[in-house]
Protein backbone atom coordinates (compact mmCIF):
# COMPACT_ATOMS: atom_id res chain seq x y z
CA UNK A 1 0.00 0.00 0.00
CA UNK A 2 3.00 2.30 0.22
CA UNK A 3 3.01 2.83 -3.53
CA UNK A 4 -0.70 3.60 -3.53
CA UNK A 5 -0.08 6.24 -0.87
CA UNK A 6 2.78 7.69 -2.93
CA UNK A 7 0.53 7.83 -5.99
CA UNK A 8 -2.23 9.60 -4.04
CA UNK A 9 0.26 12.01 -2.52
CA UNK A 10 1.38 13.31 -5.92
CA UNK A 11 -2.22 13.85 -6.96
CA UNK A 12 -2.59 10.89 -9.29
CA UNK A 13 -5.06 8.04 -9.11
CA UNK A 14 -4.37 4.32 -8.93
CA UNK A 15 -6.17 1.30 -10.30
CA UNK A 16 -5.48 -1.95 -8.44
CA UNK A 17 -5.20 -4.91 -10.78
CA UNK A 18 -4.38 -8.57 -10.28
CA UNK A 19 -1.47 -10.11 -12.20
CA UNK A 20 -3.51 -13.32 -12.42
CA UNK A 21 -6.07 -11.66 -14.71
CA UNK A 22 -5.96 -12.83 -18.33
CA UNK A 23 -3.71 -10.66 -20.54
CA UNK A 24 -6.67 -9.34 -22.54
CA UNK A 25 -8.41 -8.13 -19.37
CA UNK A 26 -5.23 -6.48 -18.09
CA UNK A 27 -4.74 -4.70 -21.41
CA UNK A 28 -8.36 -3.57 -21.44
CA UNK A 29 -8.18 -2.19 -17.87
CA UNK A 30 -4.89 -0.38 -18.45
CA UNK A 31 -6.11 1.24 -21.66
CA UNK A 32 -9.59 2.02 -20.32
CA UNK A 33 -8.29 3.84 -17.24
CA UNK A 34 -5.58 5.57 -19.32
CA UNK A 35 -2.78 4.31 -17.08
CA UNK A 36 0.60 6.00 -17.54
CA UNK A 37 2.60 3.76 -15.22
CA UNK A 38 2.34 0.45 -13.39
CA UNK A 39 4.10 -0.52 -10.17
CA UNK A 40 5.33 -4.10 -10.62
CA UNK A 41 7.23 -6.40 -8.27
CA UNK A 42 10.48 -7.57 -9.87
CA UNK A 43 9.31 -11.19 -9.69
CA UNK A 44 6.32 -10.33 -11.90
CA UNK A 45 8.24 -8.42 -14.58
CA UNK A 46 8.52 -11.39 -16.99
CA UNK A 47 4.79 -12.07 -16.65
CA UNK A 48 3.66 -8.46 -17.23
CA UNK A 49 6.22 -6.99 -19.65
CA UNK A 50 4.32 -7.84 -22.84
CA UNK A 51 0.97 -6.73 -21.41
CA UNK A 52 2.35 -3.38 -20.26
CA UNK A 53 4.18 -2.74 -23.53
CA UNK A 54 1.06 -3.45 -25.57
CA UNK A 55 -0.91 -1.04 -23.37
CA UNK A 56 1.90 1.57 -23.69
CA UNK A 57 2.36 1.75 -19.92
CA UNK A 58 5.67 2.55 -18.21
CA UNK A 59 6.79 -0.06 -15.69
CA UNK A 60 8.04 1.06 -12.25
CA UNK A 61 9.81 -1.96 -10.79
CA UNK A 62 9.97 -2.59 -7.05
CA UNK A 63 11.93 -5.39 -5.45
CA UNK A 64 9.37 -6.75 -2.99
CA UNK A 65 6.69 -5.67 -0.55
CA UNK A 66 9.22 -4.59 2.07
CA UNK A 67 11.10 -2.42 -0.39
CA UNK A 68 8.10 -0.83 -2.12
CA UNK A 69 8.79 2.63 -0.80
CA UNK A 70 12.20 2.79 -2.50
CA UNK A 71 10.75 1.71 -5.84
CA UNK A 72 8.03 4.31 -5.57
CA UNK A 73 10.51 7.18 -5.50
CA UNK A 74 10.55 7.17 -9.30
CA UNK A 75 6.77 7.17 -9.75
CA UNK A 76 6.54 10.95 -9.55
CA UNK A 77 8.95 11.23 -12.47
CA UNK A 78 6.99 8.73 -14.57
CA UNK A 79 3.42 9.84 -13.95
CA UNK A 80 2.36 13.12 -15.44
CA UNK A 81 -0.21 14.09 -12.83
CA UNK A 82 -1.74 17.36 -11.84
CA UNK A 83 -0.24 18.19 -8.43
CA UNK A 84 -3.08 20.34 -7.21
CA UNK A 85 -5.97 18.07 -6.42
CA UNK A 86 -9.14 18.53 -4.47
CA UNK A 87 -11.53 16.35 -2.57
CA UNK A 88 -13.54 15.76 -5.74
CA UNK A 89 -10.58 14.54 -7.79
CA UNK A 90 -10.28 10.81 -8.48
CA UNK A 91 -8.13 8.81 -6.07
CA UNK A 92 -8.67 5.32 -7.49
CA UNK A 93 -10.55 3.39 -10.12
CA UNK A 94 -12.14 0.04 -9.31
CA UNK A 95 -13.45 -2.24 -12.04
CA UNK A 96 -16.53 -4.44 -11.99
CA UNK A 97 -16.11 -8.14 -12.63
CA UNK A 98 -17.31 -7.75 -16.19
CA UNK A 99 -19.74 -10.64 -15.79
CA UNK A 100 -22.34 -8.83 -17.93
CA UNK A 101 -19.88 -7.91 -20.70
CA UNK A 102 -16.88 -5.58 -20.49
CA UNK A 103 -15.69 -4.49 -17.05
CA UNK A 104 -16.76 -0.99 -16.08
CA UNK A 105 -14.49 1.35 -14.17
CA UNK A 106 -15.86 3.21 -11.17
CA UNK A 107 -13.90 6.36 -10.38
CA UNK A 108 -13.81 7.02 -6.63
CA UNK A 109 -13.11 10.55 -5.40
CA UNK A 110 -10.86 11.43 -2.49
CA UNK A 111 -13.81 12.70 -0.46
CA UNK A 112 -15.67 9.40 -0.91
CA UNK A 113 -12.73 7.33 0.30
CA UNK A 114 -12.21 9.69 3.26
CA UNK A 115 -15.90 9.53 4.23
CA UNK A 116 -15.82 5.74 3.99
CA UNK A 117 -12.64 5.55 6.09
CA UNK A 118 -14.11 7.80 8.79
CA UNK A 119 -17.23 5.67 9.04
CA UNK A 120 -15.17 2.45 9.22
CA UNK A 121 -13.16 3.92 12.10
CA UNK A 122 -16.27 5.09 13.97
CA UNK A 123 -18.51 2.07 13.42
CA UNK A 124 -15.81 -0.51 14.11
CA UNK A 125 -14.05 1.56 16.78
CA UNK A 126 -10.68 1.18 15.05
CA UNK A 127 -7.73 2.40 17.12
CA UNK A 128 -3.97 2.12 16.76
CA UNK A 129 -4.24 -0.99 18.96
CA UNK A 130 -6.77 -2.67 16.65
CA UNK A 131 -6.03 -5.57 14.38
CA UNK A 132 -7.93 -5.54 11.12
CA UNK A 133 -8.42 -8.73 9.15
CA UNK A 134 -8.21 -8.07 5.44
CA UNK A 135 -10.28 -10.69 3.67
CA UNK A 136 -11.19 -8.85 0.46
CA UNK A 137 -9.02 -8.82 -2.64
CA UNK A 138 -7.08 -5.59 -3.12
CA UNK A 139 -8.99 -5.11 -6.37
CA UNK A 140 -12.31 -4.81 -4.54
CA UNK A 141 -13.08 -1.42 -2.99
CA UNK A 142 -14.05 -2.61 0.54
CA UNK A 143 -10.43 -3.70 1.03
CA UNK A 144 -9.23 -0.15 0.37
CA UNK A 145 -11.48 1.18 3.12
CA UNK A 146 -10.07 -1.40 5.53
CA UNK A 147 -6.47 -0.65 4.61
CA UNK A 148 -6.66 3.13 4.47
CA UNK A 149 -8.82 3.51 7.60
CA UNK A 150 -6.28 1.48 9.56
CA UNK A 151 -3.38 3.51 8.17
CA UNK A 152 -5.20 6.77 8.92
CA UNK A 153 -5.65 5.81 12.58
CA UNK A 154 -2.01 4.80 12.92
CA UNK A 155 -0.84 7.99 11.16
CA UNK A 156 -3.08 10.23 13.27
CA UNK A 157 -1.85 8.63 16.49
CA UNK A 158 1.79 8.89 15.41
CA UNK A 159 1.37 12.64 14.79
CA UNK A 160 -0.29 13.15 18.16
CA UNK A 161 2.61 11.67 20.15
Amino acid sequence: MLCELAILRIGAAFCPIDKAYPAARLQFLLKDCAANAAVVFRAHVPLLTTVLQSADVTMCVVEDALEQEQGCDSIEDRIQAERAHSSDSVCHIIYTSGSTGEPKGVAVEHRSLIAYMKQKVLIHNVTSESRVLLVSAHTWDPSLGDIFSTLAVVERNAKCK
